[in-house]
């Protein structure tokens, strides 16, 4: 049972890896909304 937990556990490691690389994309689409006074 403890090889299937480590087995799933590499595999979402990897896929988090490319995840950082879109992270800082998103920051820059947050600080248009605060500065559109339509979202108020």
């Amino acid at each position: 049972m403890s090889f299937k937990k480590v087995a799933p556990l590499p595999k979402p490691k990897h896929s988090r890896k490319p995840l950082p690389k879109p992270l800082p994309k998103p920051k820059k689409g947050p600080k248009k909304p605060p500065r559109r006074p339509i979202e108020h």
